[in-house]
């Protein structure tokens, strides 16, 4: 085959992948969505793309600069499970999506310890199906808790995942725990993000203006020498 063929048919390829309507990976199948609050949703495009999202009765457009797009929904009403589509040059349907309670769970190795190894954790595994639980565990890899920029993305790939047997096993106790209680108490669908590191210094996951202050200032004097060496 000619080379100019070649080469062509791969820009052609390029740029209709370039075209693309992507969400960001927290947006995906099975994904819960916070209730009672105004709502951001984010992905890529080509710049200048038109990018419409539906959802609950609700469409909201925006348009692509610097290849980022970002919506805001209205506060949404719990329940489920709903479909999302995003419009632009191409379509992405989203399936089986919920409203709920969302949280994020972080924190050292107690956070982490698996479900697994605590007590009455095999019972609670065995005892464990809710396709109203969602649960979503960010890979444990070095920059995402020790970092001292916002990642954009994930560092890894991510899902997240109804709750049952199969689908606990990076699981912690206290997440698992904690999710399965408050869908009783609240009786809405609950969505957890795990996101914890054994061993990080709890200042890590303290908010810097606190650290800041006269009682804690010192930590940010320690890691402020560190960054320069």
């Amino acid at each position: 085959m000619d080379g100019k063929i070649i080469v062509g048919a791969l820009l052609g390829l390029s740029c209709a992948a370039l075209a693309d309507v992507r969400t960001h990976a927290l947006f995906s199948e099975n994904a819960v969505l916070q209730q009672q609050m105004r709502i951001p949703v984010w992905g890529t495009a080509t710049d200048g793309e038109k990018v419409t999202v539906e959802f609950q009765n609700q469409k909201v457009s925006a348009t692509t600069v610097d290849g980022q797009w970002k919506v805001t929904l209205k506060p949404l009403k719990a329940g489920g499970p709903f479909t999302m589509t995003f419009r632009g040059q191409n379509t992405v349907t989203l399936t089986n999506i919920l409203v709920g309670e969302v949280w994020i769970c972080s924190g050292q190795s107690n956070m982490v310890y698996p479900l697994q190894g605590c007590e009455g954790g095999p019972e609670a595994i065995a005892q464990s199906k809710d396709p109203l639980l969602r649960l979503l565990v960010m890979p444990r890899q070095k920059g995402i808790v020790t970092g001292d920029k916002p990642l954009r993305d994930p560092p890894g790939p991510v899902a997240w995942l109804e709750c049952q047997p199969e689908n606990l096993a990076g699981i912690g106790g206290v997440v698992y725990f904690f999710g399965r209680d408050l869908r009783k108490a609240r009786g809405v669908p609950v969505g957890l993000i795990q996101v914890g590191e054994g061993s990080s210094p709890a200042q890590l996951w303290t908010p810097r203006h606190i650290l800041e202050t006269p009682a804690f200032r010192r930590f940010i004097e320690e890691y402020d020498k560190v960054v320069k060496e």
